[in-house]
């Protein structure tokens, strides 16, 4: 029979080695971080000296000696960063083009091919810090990439490229999103100039598709709905836009119809009140709904008639966003509201005993 205590001792050895095993791979982990971060910084700080020595001696700068740092990509497209915002004078301008032309854009052309995930969100960040027309197919294809961090950054350098061609990249990809995913890709369009704003209608005016056109509207009402249109050909597209509109209005596709309603609350709020008003009695209980909603942003009591019918409509959420709407109009809102009553009709006494209890 095996001694107990032969046993206690073999695990308590064992659980003392274990114990020196894991000491030993936090001390190596600690000690490749600090190693590493000495080394990375090591290179920062040459890629710097090289990169001064450039801008203050132009004459004397050899490319090739920094031409063996092309494999840090990152390192260099922090430090152009760093140069941007610095005061350093004209001649870093002409060092930029030089290492855009000869390093990052052709470094980052092979990188945007590669299987690794970083090295294409490199690419992609190399590629906004550049002024180069890039190929867009290329583009299309790291706005489609499967990693969202990838994605994000090629839409973000397709935005600011102001190129027609490139927003109906962007249009085409991201419209084929779910609503909440194509809020946020809106989001990304409109954060560019809003130069786009032109691009994105002319999109629209020719386009035949109800989910891109959804899209399109939506990205429009996170854009400056007071843009100057100045030139002919935008006064055209602005023309076509607005029979694109009003024939959208009555199209069947729900989506479409809720972003037109959208679009026109932003564009011009007050003119969209009668447009609200007559969608309160569409076919589609989604549209009643949001209708209801943006007549309650808009805080006219001039509605309050009108909302006060849907306090009756068979849909919970109809009547649950007129109520909120009364709610927001003032006394005249909130006085409809507690006129309701459980005998005149159920459904519109129960909404409006839902928002009056959220009022007090």
């Amino acid at each position: 029979m095996l001694d107990i205590f032969s046993v206690v001792k073999t695990v308590a050895i064992g659980q003392f080695l274990l114990v020196i095993l894991l000491l030993l791979f936090a001390f190596g982990i600690k000690m490749f971080t600090y190693y590493r971060a000495a080394y990375l910084n090591a290179l920062k700080q040459s890629i710097r000296r090289l990169m001064k020595h450039g801008i203050e001696q132009p004459a004397d700068f050899d490319l090739k000696s920094i031409m063996r740092y092309k494999k840090h990509t990152d390192i260099l497209i922090q430090m152009i960063h760093q140069f941007d915002v610095a005061p350093v004078g004209e001649n870093w301008m002409h060092l930029r083009v030089t290492l855009m032309d000869l390093i990052l854009i052709p470094t980052a052309r092979v990188m945007a091919q590669s299987r690794q995930w970083y090295k294409r969100y490199l690419a992609c960040l190399a590629f906004q810090l550049s002024s180069h027309k890039i190929d867009t197919n290329l583009i299309v294809r790291l706005i489609n990439d499967p990693v969202p961090l990838v994605a994000m950054n090629a839409a973000i350098f397709a935005v600011n490229a102001y190129s027609q061609e490139m927003i109906d990249a962007l249009i085409d990809t991201f419209s084929q999103g779910r609503r909440v995913q194509q809020s946020l890709y809106a989001q990304i369009i409109s954060s560019a100039h809003s130069t786009i704003i032109p691009l994105v209608k002319n999109r629209l005016s020719r386009e035949q598709d109800p989910f891109i056109k959804a899209f399109c509207y939506r990205t429009l009402t996170y854009l400056p709905s007071d843009f100057d249109v100045v030139t002919t050909v935008d006064a055209e597209i602005d023309f076509n836009l607005v029979t694109t509109v009003y024939a959208d209005l009555n199209a069947e596709n729900v989506d479409l119809k809720v972003a037109v309603l959208y679009y026109l609350y932003h564009f011009d709020p007050r003119a969209s009140g009668k447009v609200l008003v007559s969608h309160l009695n569409d076919a589609h209980w989604e549209v009643r709904a949001k209708s209801a909603k943006l007549l309650g942003e808009l805080g006219d009591a001039l509605y309050a008639f009108e909302l006060d019918k849907c306090l009756k409509d068979p849909e919970w959420w109809v009547r649950m966003n007129a109520a909120e709407a009364l709610g927001a109009l003032g006394e005249e809102g909130m006085l409809i509201l507690k006129n309701q009553t459980p005998d005149g009709d159920q459904y519109a006494y129960d909404a409006a005993m839902r928002v009056l209890l959220t009022k007090n």
